[in-house]
């Protein structure tokens, strides 16, 4: 089974190693078809095992800690309104706050 993150990443990384091949070669005048020819080359040889490298180091890296949000958890929305800011957003010009 081929992992979903290296077979997000892999083809990603080669099409923008060809992109900027193709750029380069069409902003130098270069209209041949040897100018693909070499682009995807280049990106495969390149790309690919860059790729291959940036998604074992996403694999190996420990994962980001998410703050609290009110998705997350339902009082997180509670615990941000503070008696310095009554309100977690600015009032509307035509919205009145009751209590």
């Amino acid at each position: 089974m081929i992992a979903p993150l290296r077979s997000t990443v892999v083809p990603i990384s080669v099409s923008v190693f060809a992109g900027i091949v193709v750029i380069l070669g069409l902003a130098l005048g270069l209209v041949l078809w040897q100018l693909f020819a070499v682009a995807a080359l280049i990106g495969v040889v390149v790309g690919a095992p860059l790729g291959l490298w940036v998604a074992r180091r996403m694999r190996r890296a420990p994962p980001i800690e998410r703050p609290a949000s009110p998705s997350m958890d339902p009082e997180a929305a509670r615990r941000a309104v503070t008696d310095d800011h009554p309100a977690p957003y600015p009032a509307a010009v035509d919205q009145v706050y009751r209590d």
